[in-house]
C-alpha cells in the first residue's frame, strides 16, 4: 500500500487507520507511563488499561461507545480511588470540557 498522494485528513479520518492509530498511542502511553512511574488508566476500544492496584473490576471491560461519558466515568473513578491525585485529562473534544466543568467544578 502507497500513501503517496493521500491527504492527512484522508488517512486520519479512515476508521481502519482511527482504529490502529489509537491502539498504538495507547500502547505507546502505557510504554512511556511505566518508564516513569506514574500511576495511568488508558481506555481504549472496550480495554482499560491500568497499573493502580485497587482499581474496580467492573471497570476494565466496558461497553459504552460513547468516549466523553466514560472519560468521565474514568476520571471520578480514580479520584474516588485518590482525591488528593493529579488528574491530568487529553481530549480536543469541547463536550468533554463542559461536562468537566459541570460536574467538577
Amino acid at each position: 500500500m502507497s500513501l503517496v498522494g493521500v491527504k492527512m485528513k484522508e488517512l486520519l479520518s479512515h476508521i481502519l487507520t482511527k482504529k490502529d492509530l489509537t491502539i498504538y498511542l495507547a500502547d505507546y502511553c502505557i510504554e512511556v507511563l511505566e518508564k516513569v512511574g506514574k500511576r495511568f488508566v488508558v481506555v481504549y476500544e472496550t480495554k482499560c488499561i491500568t497499573n493502580i492496584q485497587q482499581y474496580p473490576e467492573e471497570l476494565l471491560q466496558h461497553n459504552q461507545e460513547e468516549a466523553d461519558t466514560l472519560l468521565l466515568l474514568q476520571a471520578k473513578n480514580v479520584t474516588d480511588l485518590d482525591p488528593f491525585t493529579d488528574l491530568y485529562i487529553a481530549s480536543p473534544d469541547t463536550d468533554v470540557l463542559l461536562l468537566l466543568i459541570y460536574y467538577y467544578p
